[in-house]
């Protein structure tokens, strides 16, 4: 029990998202994804990760996107769950933020050029 306590995101088979600029890719490859605050929120520090493509797909489409440039490349990472450290469950339902470094085994490209 006290092992499926201490592992249970591996046992429940989900993955976690992240959108990032394309040019983030390389270094988010090589030294994994930081906790950050973005500029425009006063949220969190953390990193924001979507429960689904379809929430990140959504977010994209809407208040994300405002974000962005038009013609500015992203990147979909998917994230396992075993690299999540501590959540802040308090943000959105369709979203976690991880307070802690989440190490590049555990990030993965989904989809390039969304």
């Amino acid at each position: 029990m006290k092992l499926l306590l201490e592992n249970w995101r591996e046992y429940l088979n989900e993955s976690y998202y992240h959108i990032t600029r394309s040019e983030n890719v390389p270094l988010i490859m090589k030294g994994g994804l930081i906790p950050s605050k973005p500029d425009d929120m006063q949220d969190v520090e953390g990193i924001y990760l979507f429960k689904s493509v379809i929430d990140a797909e959504d977010a994209l489409m809407n208040w994300l996107g405002d974000r962005f440039g038009e013609e500015e490349k992203l990147t979909l990472l998917k994230v396992d769950p075993r690299g999540v450290g501590e959540v802040d469950n308090s943000a959105a339902g369709y979203e976690v933020v991880s307070t802690s470094k989440i190490d590049p085994q555990f990030v993965s490209v989904e989809q390039e050029d969304i």
